[in-house]
């Protein structure tokens, strides 16, 4: 079952991300919420991980037990 998904684009910084998992936290911009993503909700061909301080823009998901999440992920600004 696929997750619900709003359609409004947020942005936040991530947090953590542990690689070998494909998990981090991405502190939501002017909520102060921090919420989980797993990397294969990415929608950007080729991000296969992400690092602390990169900034992502993302929409919310429920999950199946009613948790928000962050999905359709993408990098902005790209890689340095």
């Amino acid at each position: 079952m696929e997750a619900e998904t709003s359609s409004k684009r947020l942005t936040g910084t991530v947090r953590k991300f542990n690689d070998p998992k494909g998990y981090g936290f991405v502190d939501v911009d002017g909520t102060g919420e921090r919420l989980f993503f797993h990397i294969n909700e990415s929608i950007e061909p080729g991000l296969g991980w992400l690092s602390y301080g990169e900034r992502i823009s993302f929409e919310i998901g429920e999950d199946a037990k009613g948790r928000n999440h962050a999905v359709k992920i993408k990098l902005i600004g790209g890689r340095k």
